[in-house]
């Protein structure tokens, strides 16, 4: 039976707080306060301690095995804007302004 031998998805929080898939192998959840990681199609998961504050992140999106991004909220007047360039291991903010 096909996917019989994937690894059991430990979850943090009941509910994912986000969930990306850039094919079928590489998929990030984002379960606070880490990031589950897979690049085999969830055979294996990795799991990653997030830095800083991701308790507002609502969206996650991978434009490549390396390269993502983070957008939430928070109590400034813009939205928060994160950017990968590990495959999430490691994240900064980025500045921007919408004119």
């Amino acid at each position: 039976m096909m996917g019989s031998h994937l690894a059991k998805y430990q979850p943090h929080c009941p509910y994912p707080i986000s969930m990306t898939a850039l094919d079928m192998n590489h998929i990030w959840i984002l379960d606070a306060p880490g990031l589950a990681v897979t690049s085999d199609g969830g055979y294996h998961w990795n799991q990653i301690t997030l830095q800083g504050d991701f308790t507002n992140v609502s969206v996650l999106d991978f434009i490549s095995s390396r390269v993502g991004w983070a957008i939430g909220g928070r109590e400034s007047p813009q939205p928060l804007l994160l950017k990968t360039a590990d495959g999430g291991r490691t994240w900064a903010e980025i500045a921007y302004s919408i004119s």
